[in-house]
């Protein structure tokens, strides 16, 4: 399994720089190259080593537990934002959380939240503000703390929320 992961974590990689190698040959991608190019490295950087420092672990937790909720049609929509998670969980630099904009107020989702809450989300909001203060005790690890701290937020407020691609410079 481990080595399933870092064969797509380095074919991930090769794709990126071919992709970023396409960007330059054209001709329009130059500027975008230059400006943006170290910004896409230290990303896949810290999403591999993420990923080896427990990220895979609880990303499989998450989609564990997503199967596990799927089986059963009421708990669909718990499954499908523990996939969220897991996904977001998979690589979190380069993105972000963003909250849904709705029409319809967000009745609904803040319902879905209120008994998120009650059944698991503080549970999965401490253990990721737990883990998060363990890495700020590390010098190395501040920014793995910061990441586990949005996804304490995350964690206790996972309906009306949604994991965008981050394009600041």
């Amino acid at each position: 399994m481990v080595v399933n992961a870092v064969s797509n974590i380095s074919g991930a990689f090769i794709e990126m720089l071919i992709k970023i190698k396409r960007l330059i040959i054209s001709g329009d991608g130059a500027k975008y190259f230059i400006r943006f190019a170290p910004l896409i490295m230290s990303n896949t950087l810290a999403n591999i080593l993420w990923l080896i420092f427990g990220g895979l672990l609880f990303a499989v937790g998450y989609f564990i537990a997503g199967l596990a909720f799927c089986i059963t049609i009421i708990g669909i929509p718990f499954g499908v934002q523990l996939f969220k998670i897991g996904a977001y969980m998979l690589h979190p630099y380069g993105y972000r959380i963003y909250d849904e904009i709705s029409a319809d107020g967000g009745c609904l989702s803040v319902i879905l939240n209120l008994l998120w809450i009650c059944c698991f989300g503080v549970e999965l909001a401490i253990m990721h503000v737990t883990i998060g203060i363990l890495f700020y005790l590390t010098i190395i690890g501040f920014s793995f703390g910061n990441k586990h701290f949005r996804m304490a937020y995350l964690a206790l407020f996972p309906f009306g929320k949604s994991i965008m691609e981050d394009f600041l410079p």
